[in-house]
């Protein structure tokens, strides 16, 4: 105090242009600072530290129960039943399923529904104490919950906090209190929930995690995914047998018991049927052109006669039918696939009309070879006339009735390919109905089977172990709080004493009076303490 007193004297006995203002103390103010109030640092340091250990026993502790939930690959993976494509399987679990878990087991409704379970009560019960030393803390904790209730309400009141029912309390405690993170690399949910009480802790983790487990069974269900597969078979039942029941008539109705089959045979007889008219054809003109032979070798005067003349049916006749044949197979099946006014139809029925003109160009007979005789008798020839004018009429009645019969089979198999075009309607309609019914039995099957797992709680969650409880309270840390009260009050302290000299300048030392004054020291004073 003289020192600064003394300063301040010359200070002012000095003219203005000596005269300095002094700034804040440097490391010399703050060393001596610290050797003279040394008493008070270590005073208040201890304090802190002591009224640490006095606190200690009476907060309360709270102890770390934890557990651990492994996400496997399953059927939550897998598309619902109503989204699902015929024979896929379980789908690739992704690090975004495990996040999923975290937010169900981090969710409000999972801890309303854990107090509820519970009941409000649980939370709040506190045993009776039994001690003298309990009933103290009892009533420090008492006071001190007075006193954050007070706060509470000042913040309340003041539009900084709402005001929370004690069911919302005890919510808000348990989302503060419960941590759930993902481990890394790993498919497992780390949980912890803090609790005063191990035992408490311990009960209310596993009540968690059964509700979780339940939740996230119901996350994961597609409802009224069997009520609508099972009214969906249903009428695909009906449909299907609707549609048997019309090609079952159509069946008995048509006369049609095997399309192509029929349809073969069909084509086969009217090939056979076409070359044997087209042979009898061939004979009536080989025989009325024997007639017209014999005929004029009976006008002819005696003489030289022509006793034979052997003809035989042209090949390129035979070979130009064969192919007529061929073309009109060939449109006959066009036309089952392409409309009357198609390019492929025309195209076929012109390569058919020239075959036809070609046809009538060639003639049907050739000859082969002729013998005359000098000294013929007409009596062979007026009885092999006769027998050839009686087999013309036969000849002439079976073309006749081959005519009708290739007739017949055409309309035939024109009604076969309208029946044919019918038949292949039905058959499509039932194939695809029937398609739709085996998937959504296959379907309905798969909803079911999921409807009982989750009735038994079958998931692709499970727990690694038991939840457990941490031997020692992990809150409040002693040590910890003890070293941070007595860094508090050793640095409060010594910030105190500096801002109390910063507030009141001082000159500690000559070389600083020397520096600030620029005047030299003669003497300096003890402190004398009053």
């Amino acid at each position: 105090m003289a020192d600064t007193a003394e300063a301040r004297r010359v200070e002012r006995d000095l003219p203005p242009a000596h005269r300095v203002t002094i700034h804040s103390p440097n490391l010399d103010g703050l060393m001596v600072v610290i050797v003279q109030r040394w008493r008070w640092i270590v005073a208040t340091t201890l304090a802190f530290g002591l009224g640490v250990l006095l606190a200690l026993p009476f907060m309360t502790p709270a102890y770390e129960t934890s557990a651990s939930v492994l996400v496997k690959l399953g059927r939550e993976q897998s598309a619902p039943p109503l989204a699902g494509s015929p024979g896929q399987g379980a789908g690739l679990k992704r690090p975004e399923d495990v996040i999923s878990e975290i937010e169900i087991l981090k969710s409000q409704a999972l801890m309303e529904q854990l107090v509820n379970s519970f009941g409000i009560d649980y939370f709040y019960f506190r045993p009776a104490p039994q001690t003298l030393f309990q009933r103290v803390k009892e009533v420090a904790r008492t006071v001190a919950r007075a006193f954050g209730d007070a706060y509470t309400e000042v913040l309340i009141s003041i539009g900084l906090e709402k005001r929370l029912t004690r069911f919302q309390q005890v919510v808000a405690t348990l989302q503060a209190s419960l941590r759930a993170e993902a481990v890394k690399r790993a498919d497992v949910i780390d949980v912890t929930l803090l609790a005063a009480d191990p035992k408490a802790g311990v009960e209310v983790l596993t009540r968690l995690l059964q509700i979780y487990q339940a939740e996230h069974i119901r996350v994961f269900k597609t409802p009224g995914a069997t009520e609508f597969l099972a009214a969906r078979v249903e009428a695909l039942k009906v449909d299907l047998q609707k549609v048997e029941a019309e090609r079952r008539a159509f069946g008995a109705r048509g006369a049609v018991w095997d399309y192509d089959e029929q349809r073969k045979l069909l084509l086969q007889r009217q090939q056979e049927a076409r070359l044997g008219l087209l042979r009898n054809q061939q004979e009536l003109g080989r025989l009325r052109s024997e007639i017209a032979q014999a005929e004029g070798a009976m006008k002819r005067p005696a003489g030289e006669t022509r006793m034979g003349r052997v003809e035989q049916s042209n090949p390129a006749v035979q070979a130009i039918q064969l192919r007529i044949v061929e073309r009109r197979a060939a449109l006959a099946k066009l036309r089952l696939n392409y409309a009357d006014d198609s390019t492929r139809i025309r195209d076929e029925e012109a390569e058919l009309a020239n075959l036809e003109k070609l046809l009538a160009g060639t003639p049907a007979l050739v000859v082969q070879s002729e013998t005359f005789e000098t000294d013929l008798s007409r009596r062979d020839l007026e009885r092999g006339l006769a027998e050839r004018n009686n087999r013309v009429p036969g000849v002439e009645a079976l073309i006749e009735r081959q005519l009708v019969d290739v007739q017949a089979i055409e309309r035939e198999l024109l009604r076969l390919d309208a029946l044919g075009e019918e038949s292949r309607k039905l058959q499509r309609e039932v194939s695809l109905i029937d398609q739709s019914y085996q998937l959504f039995v296959r379907r309905l099957d798969e909803a079911r089977i999921s409807e009982a797992l989750d009735a038994a709680r079958i998931s692709n969650v499970a727990l690694i172990g038991p939840p457990t409880s941490s031997a020692r309270p992990v809150r409040p840390k002693a040590m910890l709080l003890f070293l941070g009260a007595l860094g508090a009050g050793l640095f409060g302290s010594i910030g105190l004493f500096l801002l109390r000299d910063a507030l009141r300048p001082v000159v500690h030392s000559r070389e600083r009076a020397v520096e600030l004054l620029g005047v030299p020291v003669f003497g300096r004073l003890p402190e004398v303490r009053s």
